[in-house]
């Protein structure tokens, strides 16, 4: 006989082994359940029990990272999820002042009662684990079928009822941080260190502003660096990476410069949540249309929480006509997922031939808008002018016959910018278009503006195009020279 069947009773010896079927099985269909959601103001979190090693608590938080703690006993790790966070709840604690440690330590206390909901809600998963362990093992008789089921029932509230005796709140006091969320200690203690000295960069950074349009009012004066005036203004800006100091800075551009919108190359945020795109919103207040580019910091979220913006035009793999000029803008791949990771060359070149394909649908593009550089210089295009950002390095250069503009970081690389050894600049490009006798807007020159905040020192050039194009056109006359000779 292969194992024993219906009315069969067995011998004491294979009691253990019917334990064991039972018990397996038991587990092995809780480890593959999927969890249950539970709200605790003002967070909705998905808690997924798992059999493990260590009795640990992970709250995963994509596409950040995640924190871990050793919190109890038993070895079950328990998986919490980040499944949404009530902005509006969130902001009302804020405002109130209670966002505090205490709180955050209410909200684990909260997950932690979870855990009752959890077990009786696994009670019925362990029950048919355990059949089925014994079915799986042969035995199937009625008693044998009972032992499974209590079995069954008794193996969740065993191990959840252990990990709930014995948990920990407090092991939260000394985390450990992965992905992303690593660099958060640090972070918070940063901002909590520095939160005055926005205030002042933000001061410093429109005091500069204001004085540049003066400055440069003096130089079309004396005709050093004169050109035709522009009836149409756009400023260039990229990778703010969240630096709330960017935004005045921009908006004290766009009042002294007359600007008649922005066009944003990508990395508005770090992490790409919607909670930075609510800290960012003071974008809704500019005055003037707002073209903006995913890069690879954005996410989703952000993109759909940037459309509510009235002032906001996301644009991804179309063309939209502002201020009398026509913009393309390309989706940065990366910006389709929850992660900032961006793509290789190898990866970025695969994609040359549907942008091509797309932009062929346009009768007409003026302005080529892309997040990385390097799509910048390969796309071939008939656009007046390609910006982009992503290196965080400002350039102006003409390219086989194509201009390419990258801005750089308007937010001087975000937090990041504060440990590297040199200070980062926060840069921007304006650039002026004027009407020929047909009316047609042509772009005449390029105005780049970096500030050094830290060191107190800033700089301006102005970049005439028709003189970019001429030095082109020298340099390929004089190697034709030589190779004459």
């Amino acid at each position: 006989m292969l194992g024993p069947g219906i009315g069969y009773s067995p011998k004491q010896g294979d009691l253990y082994r019917v334990i064991l079927c039972a018990f397996l099985g038991a587990l092995v269909l809780l480890n593959f359940y999927g969890g249950t959601t539970v709200t605790i103001s003002p967070v909705k979190v998905l808690i997924q029990p798992k059999l493990a090693l260590r009795g640990t608590t992970h709250i995963m938080l994509p596409p950040v990272g995640e924190i871990s703690a050793v919190t109890h006993w038993i070895p079950v790790r328990l998986n919490i999820f980040l499944r949404h966070v009530d902005l509006s709840a969130l902001e009302q604690l804020w405002q109130a002042g209670q966002l505090t440690e205490d709180k955050v330590f209410e909200i684990l206390k909260g997950m932690k009662l979870s855990l009752v909901l959890l077990i009786l809600q696994l009670t019925g998963i362990g029950a048919l684990g355990g059949v089925l362990g014994l079915l799986v093992c042969g035995y199937r008789t009625i008693r044998h079928l009972k032992i499974g089921i209590i079995l069954g029932l008794l193996t969740p509230v065993l191990l959840l009822g252990g990990v709930y005796l014995t948990y920990n709140v407090g092991a939260f006091n000394n985390p450990q941080y992965e992905g992303m969320i690593q660099g958060a200690p640090w972070m918070l203690s940063f901002i909590q260190e520095n939160v005055n000295k926005v205030g002042e960069f933000s001061d410093q950074l429109q005091m500069v502003a204001g004085n540049l349009y003066t400055m440069f009012e003096r130089m079309d004066e004396l005709r050093v660096l004169s050109v035709p005036a522009g009836e149409v203004t756009l400023l260039h800006v990229s990778d703010l990476h969240n630096n709330p100091a960017a935004l005045g800075f921009i908006q004290r551009i766009v009042d002294s410069f007359r600007v008649d919108a922005i066009i944003d190359t990508g990395d508005l945020t770090d992490l790409g949540t919607p909670l930075e795109a609510e800290l960012l919103g003071q974008i809704r207040q500019f005055s003037v249309p707002y073209v903006f580019v995913p890069g690879n910091h954005e996410t989703p979220e952000i993109r759909n929480r940037l459309r509510m913006m009235p002032n906001v035009q996301v644009v991804e793999d179309e063309a939209v006509q502002v201020a009398g000029l026509w913009i393309y803008g390309v989706l940065d791949p990366a910006a389709e997922l929850s992660s900032p990771q961006p793509w290789t060359p190898n990866q970025l070149k695969t994609l040359l031939p549907q942008i091509a394909e797309r932009m062929d649908a346009y009768e007409k593009i003026d302005i080529l808008a892309v997040h990385n550089d390097w799509l910048a210089h390969n796309i071939v295009t008939e656009a007046q002018v390609t910006l982009c950002g992503h290196s965080h390095v400002f350039e102006v250069k003409e390219v086989e016959g194509q201009l390419i503009v990258n801005a750089g970081t308007t937010g001087a690389a975000g937090v990041r910018g504060f440990i590297v050894d040199e200070p980062v600049p926060y840069t921007v490009a304006l650039l002026y278009f004027s009407p020929d006798e047909a009316g047609t807007l042509h772009l005449v020159a390029i105005d780049s503006v970096k500030v050094d905040v830290v060191g107190g020192g800033f700089s301006l050039q102005r970049h005439l195009v028709q003189t970019l194009f001429d030095q082109r056109v020298r340099s390929e006359r004089g190697i034709a020279g030589l190779l004459s000779n």
